[in-house]
């Protein structure tokens, strides 16, 4: 089958990054970290889906960063993801 795009080496970086921010960091923060820590370019479904498997909660992570969206719409994933 198809390799993993994200190592195992790097998944162990992007727990260690989630721990380091007390397991609050946006699904953004994670993907823009495996682009400049790893070189590893992911869709943010791919970044939700790494932080899902390594058994974070969404009420620990959220999608987006409250800057990059309008209000309302930070409003509607507070609520989709506490």
């Amino acid at each position: 089958g198809r390799p993993r795009l994200v190592t195992a080496e790097a998944r162990e970086g992007v727990l260690d990054f989630l721990l380091d921010h007390g397991k609050l960091a946006y699904i953004d923060e994670v993907k823009f970290y495996l682009e400049d820590e790893w070189d590893i370019m992911v869709s943010p479904q791919t970044a939700h889906r790494l932080i899902r498997s390594l058994e974070m909660t969404k009420k620990a992570v959220s999608l987006t960063c409250p800057t990059s969206r309008p209000r309302e719409l930070n409003l509607l994933m507070f609520w989709l993801t506490d």
